[in-house]
């Protein structure tokens, strides 16, 4: 069984090699999506140190990107912390990325986006609106398609019930 927790000591040392190579084999004992004391991922930590290249090739291995750390930060709210424009553009590309994850005081990452008071924000702005429109919208349709089951469900239960009260008639 693996631990799934790293030394952000040696974590500093392996990032400072620059290589995605070293990246894997640090994380090969404890998982692509172990954390550090702080609850940490791998991908979140490339995002703090700003590390673009890295970040890039480190995607191709699926990290999760919704993980939150401790205090309930995600990438995204950490890219957007950071003004890390080319994080939130390979964030934004993840179809399982969920934009409006909150930490632990209410805030989702757009929140942090407002606080940060930057114009040039306003390109980023607009992207996780969209992707959060899109799955409202997404989520929307799905609870309008469940709750049509749902009363198909009642009306057949209904219907199955009238016709055995007729029977027993």
């Amino acid at each position: 069984m693996k631990k799934n927790r790293f030394d952000d000591r040696k974590l500093f040392i392996t990032l400072q090699k620059n290589s995605i190579d070293e990246i894997i084999s640090f994380l090969e004992p404890f998982g692509i999506d172990s954390y550090d004391r702080d609850g940490r991922t791998m991908l979140m930590n490339l995002i703090i140190e700003g590390k673009e290249e890295l970040l890039k090739d480190f995607m191709e291995f699926n990290p999760n990107v919704n993980s939150q750390d401790f205090n309930g930060y995600s990438a995204l709210h950490f890219a957007v912390q950071e003004k890390f424009t080319a994080a939130i553009d390979l964030l934004l590309d993840k179809e399982e990325l969920q934009v409006d994850l909150q930490d632990k005081w209410g805030n989702t990452p757009l929140l942090r986006l407002v606080w940060e008071e930057n114009i040039d924000n306003m390109c980023i702005d607009n992207s996780i609106q969209a992707k959060h429109r899109i799955q409202h919208e997404n989520q929307r349709n799905k609870n309008q398609s469940l709750a049509a089951d749902r009363k198909n469900q009642r009306r057949k239960r209904f219907s199955h019930s009238l016709d055995r009260i007729d029977a027993e008639e």
